[in-house]
């Protein structure tokens, strides 16, 4: 949701399972989108 750092490939260090979401200025909808 807006990372500009190395976080995505940090993670990907440690599991395949790296999701993108673009930001809409919606929290419940990137919860939700984390918990489908």
């Amino acid at each position: 949701t807006g990372s500009t750092d190395a976080t995505k490939r940090i993670a990907a260090g440690y599991t395949d399972k790296i999701y993108d979401l673009t930001w809409n200025d919606d929290f419940s909808a990137a919860r939700n989108f984390a918990f489908s």
